[in-house]
């Protein structure tokens, strides 16, 4: 393992994508934004730019973001910047899955804040980037007069959250001693303590009823993290085997 990956080594990148889509193999970029910061949590650079995506920005994205075609004329494309953004080695976004794949980044390592948060701070509602922010009172350097959800504010949201998580890392994961090491334990499942969809709502699993616990087994409702706390609790109340966990701990994100 090269010292490089060792997490009291790790040099982050922090990144933010806003795209023309919400399905990410749909969505082309029109701005993206990153911080680097230390295995201390340190900002040591940081970066920003409106993208031109090559194709209209359609008012469904420009709801979200505020970027219209307008502001983008004359932007540097992605392939522009992608020679500067690869030259990273780690990668960490809030659900990394988006930011990989409209930056067609699938073959780098990356560090999902949305999945470390879950494991983190379980009782964090449904630990969106802002909620966790507001939760831990979190204070992320916001360039000034940034609009809210831009790259570079969500960015400093993020990166926020992963400073305020690493201190956290060697207390829960004693073992994760390398990326590749806490990439696999934020990936594996998540014990939940609120049931966050609209069948109980806001209830907590642990005093779930127990047909309810085996609902979301048997139909794997709410994906592998409601599945995998539905069969812990039925676990501690029967050690019930017949509703055996469908996942295991290597489940990707």
């Amino acid at each position: 393992m090269t010292p490089s990956r060792m997490l009291d080594a790790i040099v982050f990148r922090v990144i933010d994508v806003e795209g023309t889509d919400r399905d990410p193999l749909l969505s082309s970029p029109c701005e993206v934004a990153w911080r680097d910061l230390s295995a201390k949590g340190e900002v040591l650079t940081q970066f920003e730019t409106l993208l031109n995506p090559g194709v209209p920005i359609p008012p469904s994205s420009s709801a979200v973001h505020h970027i219209v075609d307008e502001d983008v004329a004359g932007k540097p494309t992605l392939a522009h910047v992608a020679g500067i953004i690869g030259e990273a080695e780690i990668f960490v976004a809030h659900g990394a899955d988006y930011d990989r794949t409209v930056l067609g980044l699938q073959s780098k390592t990356w560090l999902c804040t949305h999945r470390l948060a879950k494991h983190l701070w379980p009782e964090i509602g449904n630990h969106s980037n802002q909620e966790i922010r507001y939760t831990l009172k979190l204070k992320p350097d916001i360039p000034k007069d940034t609009p809210h959800h831009r790259a570079a504010a969500d960015v400093a949201v993020t990166a926020s959250i992963l400073a305020a998580a690493l201190p956290l890392i060697p207390a829960k994961w004693p073992e994760a001693r390398t990326i590749d090491d806490l990439v696999k334990v934020t990936n594996a499942p998540a014990l939940l303590l609120r049931i966050p969809f609209k069948s109980g709502h806001g209830q907590l699993f642990e005093r779930a009823e127990t047909s309810h616990l085996e609902w979301i087994v048997r139909t794997f409702a709410g994906g592998p993290d409601c599945v995998y706390t539905a069969q812990h609790w039925l676990d501690q109340r029967y050690g019930n085997a017949s509703f055996a966990n469908p996942y295991d701990t290597d489940v990707e994100d």
